[in-house]
């Protein structure tokens, strides 16, 4: 199956993807990626990782003037969409539809999701498949984040150097945009040593996070640890103070 704008949905990674995932996106570690607590002083790119390649946008950002960024959703789905909403918005994006959409729950947020598989999402080029999760609210059931996650296990193309790649692209695209002053963070260590590549929050408090993580060690006898990226997660939320999901 072939969608007519020349994606190509493989549906045994579309069914297969959401339950792994899904458990990843819905740990602290996206939590605390979201949230605006205080964070690790910024440290330098080439002090990160393993020598598979670095960011090419590290430490500071320095936004280029522009228009003030507006955090509505993800290409054409936009936060409030009811699943009909968000299932046009996929079809008209990507040409997905029908089987091609895989329907799930989160198993901890009770959350409702439609997951998606798409090949070079961020590049166009040299990034691996994608799984796009549009995940709405448990009570209202409308649109409210979007989680997008490039990982090595689920595809090979998804490279440690592939995966910097690109999230040193998509870096530098968020880092161009205009953010209210003290509003974004860039390349901040945490806890588990996965790194904050850039987060930011618009005027109306939806919110942006691109983090990379993988396994931390001493490779080579190397003095300090390091990553060696295993997965890069791109996360849209409308409310990341007050998430609509289900608590117990």
């Amino acid at each position: 199956m072939t969608s007519r704008r020349g994606f190509t949905p493989d549906l045994h990674a579309c069914r297969d993807w959401p339950q792994r995932i899904l458990h990843t996106v819905s740990t602290g570690l996206l939590a605390a990626a979201l949230s605006f607590a205080p964070l690790t002083d910024s440290v330098r790119a080439e002090d990160l990782f393993t020598a598979v390649g670095t960011p090419s946008n590290p430490a500071v950002v320095s936004p280029q003037p522009g228009a003030t960024a507006r955090l509505n959703g993800f290409r054409s789905a936009r936060f409030g969409m009811d699943e009909d909403g968000v299932r046009q918005a996929i079809s008209t994006d990507f040409g997905l539809e029908g089987h091609a959409v895989h329907v799930s729950e989160n198993p901890e947020q009770r959350t409702p999701v439609l997951t998606i598989v798409v090949q070079h999402l961020a590049s166009g080029k040299s990034d691996g498949r994608a799984a796009v999760h549009y995940v709405f609210g448990y009570r209202s059931h409308l649109l409210s984040a979007v989680h997008i996650t490039w990982e090595t296990a689920q595809d090979p193309a998804n490279t440690p150097s592939t995966l910097l790649e690109t999230g040193s692209l998509l870096q530098a695209y968020f880092e161009r945009l205009s953010f209210p002053p003290g509003r974004t963070a860039t390349n901040a260590l945490m806890t588990d040593g996965s790194v904050i590549l850039f987060r930011g929050m618009d005027p109306q408090g939806h919110t942006v996070a691109l983090l990379i993580t993988g396994q931390v060690g001493r490779p080579d006898g190397a003095q300090v640890e390091r990553m060696t990226p295993s997965a890069l997660i791109l996360a849209y939320t409308e409310n990341p103070e007050r998430p609509d999901i289900f608590r117990p």
